[in-house]
């Protein structure tokens, strides 16, 4: 009887630790979005949106483990550039952006096509000139 107690205990010890759930994604996601993300190329519905200067790949999204982001984007012609902080979550496959103070308190939300090491991916749905587009954006890592 001691010995199917205890093969009866280690069969559910066995099933219960090796099971992954969705926190445990969160958590890898986390952890791999963690630096900084250069600009790769940008698009509207797989449209590429060419950029005359090389400023464009200086742009980046950095982020911290604390849940902050700091965002910095350049015009043309380049120049300075601005910076702008915010915080940043992962839901399952979805970025949350808020208050990035210094455009106005903005909130985006990404769908995350792709997040590894050395890509990330992220779309999101707008709206131009009553026209709904898919934007994509493609960074690298640091």
């Amino acid at each position: 009887m001691k010995k199917i107690t205890c093969f009866f205990t280690l069969f559910i010890l066995l099933f219960t630790s090796c099971s992954t759930s969705d926190d445990d994604n969160i958590e890898e996601s986390e952890n791999e979005i963690l630096g900084k993300w250069f600009y790769v190329a940008e698009s509207y519905d797989e449209q590429q949106i060419t950029h005359p200067e090389n400023c464009f790949t200086q742009q980046y999204y950095e982020f911290f483990s604390n849940g902050s982001v700091s965002v910095k984007l350049y015009s043309e012609p380049c120049e300075d550039g601005e910076n702008y902080t915010g915080d940043y979550a992962i839901s399952g496959n979805t970025l949350e952006i808020t208050g990035l103070q210094g455009s106005d308190d903005l909130n985006y939300s990404f769908s995350i096509v792709t997040l590894n090491n050395t890509t990330l991916i992220i779309e999101d749905e707008v709206s131009i000139d009553g026209v709904n587009e898919t934007y994509r954006l493609e960074l690298n890592k640091e």
